[in-house]
């Protein structure tokens, strides 16, 4: 998931606010359950030239959970204006390996500027799901 600056300022806003990590409230905004994602690695990273990007609002998210015990369901919070964040889809940033399936990111297309390790426990103290 991407965010532009004014986005990501706003999640950052809202977690201090509410006094959930960056984590939390990346789950919460931009609908991220934990088996999609740990939020282990926040990176900041800029584009080498101009990219075509799809940006849009978070939609409700509904997966099936791997314990069998049904969906894992998320309704989006776009109802609430504070809690709308822009994100970014900007297809083509992906490779993968045919032989191994690893999956590294386009380094011709996206500079990877600084990256910070997150709490992993922290993005997932209290998160439940309704």
């Amino acid at each position: 998931m991407w965010l532009e600056k004014k986005s990501f300022e706003k999640l950052l806003s809202f977690a201090d606010y509410h006094e959930i990590s960056v984590g939390m409230a990346t789950r919460i905004l931009c609908m991220v359950p934990p088996e999609w994602s740990d939020l282990s690695v926040l990176v900041r990273a800029a584009t080498r030239r101009p990219l075509l990007a799809y940006s849009g609002l978070g939609n409700s998210v509904v997966v099936p959970m791997k314990d069998g015990l049904g969906p894992v369901k998320l309704p989006h919070q776009n109802d609430i204006a504070a809690r709308r964040v822009q994100q970014l889809y900007i297809p083509g940033l992906a490779v993968r390996d045919l032989t191994s399936g690893a999956t590294t990111l386009r380094t011709d297309l996206i500079q990877i500027e600084r990256d910070w390790a997150m709490d992993v426990k922290a993005a997932n103290s209290g998160f439940l799901y309704l």
